[in-house]
C-alpha cells in the first residue's frame, strides 16, 4: 500500500463549511439581537399600560367620589366639576378638599394638586401627550338636570426607547352621590 493515501478535506470543502457556519451565525445572531429587541419594547409597552392604568385608575376613583364645591376650599362653588382649559379639571373631594389633575406642560407629566400639595401620579420615564377632561351633563339646578359625567382622554408614551410605545386610554366616570 502507498503511504500517501491519507483522508484529510481539501481547502475548497475548509471554505465551504467556513462559510456555512459564518452564514448560520448570522442568522443566530440576527434574530437573537431582534428578540432581544422586541422584548425590550414589550417590557417597556407593559411598564407603560401599568403606569397609565395606575394614573387612570386614581383620577377615576377621586372623580367619583367627587361633590358639589361650596366654594369654602378655593374650588369652583356650585359645580361638581370645573374644567379650564380641556386638560384641567378641578373639583371638591369627598373631604370637602379642592383637588385638581392637569398635564403639566414643562415636565409632560400627569399632575395632581390638592390643596398646597403637588404629586406627579406619572414617572419620569414616561410622557403624557394628551390630557383631556369632557363634561356631559350639568350639575343639580344648574340647567339640563342630568348628573354630571367626566370623560377621560389619556395619552402617553416611553421616553427612552427609539421605537417609542404609545398607550390611549379613554373612560367615562360619574360621581356617585347624586347631586339632588
Amino acid at each position: 500500500m502507498n503511504g500517501n493515501n491519507k483522508k484529510a478535506f481539501t481547502l475548497v470543502e475548509l471554505m465551504v463549511a467556513g462559510a456555512v457556519f459564518v452564514i448560520i451565525f448570522a442568522v443566530i445572531t440576527g434574530v437573537l439581537a431582534k428578540s432581544i429587541k422586541y422584548q425590550k419594547y414589550n417590557l417597556a409597552h407593559n411598564r407603560l399600560m401599568n403606569e397609565a392604568s395606575y394614573a387612570m385608575e386614581y383620577m377615576v376613583r377621586a372623580l367619583r367620589m367627587a361633590q358639589i364645591g361650596d366654594g369654602s376650599s378655593g374650588c369652583p362653588n356650585g359645580y361638581t366639576y370645573s374644567i379650564s382649559p380641556s386638560s384641567r379639571v378641578t373639583f371638591t373631594d369627598y373631604a370637602g378638599d379642592c383637588k385638581r389633575f392637569y398635564r403639566n406642560s414643562s415636565t409632560r407629566q400627569l399632575t395632581m394638586v390638592s390643596g398646597a400639595d403637588t404629586f406627579a401620579l406619572t414617572s419620569d420615564d414616561f410622557e403624557v401627550l394628551d390630557l383631556q377632561f369632557i363634561k356631559d351633563g350639568d350639575d343639580f339646578g344648574a340647567g339640563d338636570g342630568r348628573q354630571p359625567r367626566m370623560t377621560i382622554y389619556l395619552k402617553m408614551e416611553e421616553k427612552k426607547l427609539p421605537d417609542k410605545p404609545i398607550i390611549v386610554l379613554q373612560t367615562t366616570v360619574s360621581q356617585r352621590n347624586l347631586d339632588m
